[in-house]
């Protein structure tokens, strides 16, 4: 057993409960881990956002996933907030939001955030990053031997919505 941080991408691969391997060499579509990271740190309802908290420890991404925002999204505006705290991009551009909509996008309140609409249909390495992403956004691993795998939100249903795909 490797602890998660010993890991390695090109070597290591991970046993699920049920003894399938899981190999993590299949999660580098590093735009869907961004849509992942946007369901938990990022906003989507007038306006489409990305935020990145230093003191969270979000910084250590920040830079990879605002170069796949902006080219992703064709953003070029100035960040609304960019210090030593925080980081946040915006736009809102029809042609960006009706590219995060095609993409199963539901626009809504944090509260009443829920997964992409289309996520059944994208294809297992593509689920697999986007959980990357929003369990790196709004996930922690705890416990004595950082065995235990937290999620929150303050969606409900989101909540349920990963739970049930986890199954």
């Amino acid at each position: 057993w490797k602890k998660l941080e010993n890991i390695e991408i090109d070597s290591d691969q991970i046993i699920t409960q049920s003894s399938l391997p899981l190999d993590i060499t299949d999660c580098r579509d590093r735009i869907f881990e961004m849509f992942g990271w946007i369901h938990g740190d990022g906003w989507f309802t007038k306006t489409i956002g990305i935020s990145f908290n230093n003191q969270d420890g979000d910084f250590e991404i920040k830079d990879e996933y605002v170069k796949i925002f902006r080219e992703y999204f064709g953003v070029t505006c100035n960040p609304l907030r960019d210090d030593s705290v925080s980081l946040q991009l915006q736009t809102e551009k029809t042609e960006c939001m009706n590219k995060a909509l095609s993409m199963g996008f539901v626009p809504n309140r944090a509260y009443l955030k829920e997964l992409p609409t289309t996520f059944n249909k994208y294809s297992l390495n593509e689920q697999r990053s986007f959980l990357r992403g929003l369990f790196s956004a709004d996930g922690t691993i705890r416990g004595n031997q950082m065995n235990q795998i937290y999620f929150s939100s303050n969606s409900e249903k989101l909540i349920y919505q990963v739970q049930i795909v986890l199954l």
